[in-house]
């Protein structure tokens, strides 16, 4: 696969941002202790505001799910500009 050099230049950058991003977000998930959370966790957050219990589910126990999601968005988002920038 040859690649052009003004290719390389765009394609290094974000290959090692790639790179560094996702061994951030698994030294994240892997930091986390799961045995931890409670199997019920509306009883640990009863007394607080429902925006605060929704950060804290998306933070404990849906976090993988979170990121999922977040992953997804993203890539759409990165498409959406490659397909506006293709246009002009």
């Amino acid at each position: 696969l040859e690649l052009p050099q003004t290719e390389i230049i765009y394609v290094l950058p974000a290959s090692i941002l790639c790179i560094l991003l996702g061994g951030f977000l698994f030294s994240v998930v892997q930091g986390i202790d799961f045995s931890q959370l409670s199997s019920s966790p509306s009883k640990r957050i009863s007394n607080l505001s429902s925006a605060q219990e929704l950060g804290i589910l998306n933070l404990t126990q849906y976090l993988v799910v979170f990121e999922g999601i977040s992953f997804f968005l993203l890539i759409a988002l990165i498409g959406a500009a490659y397909i506006a920038r293709s246009r002009e």
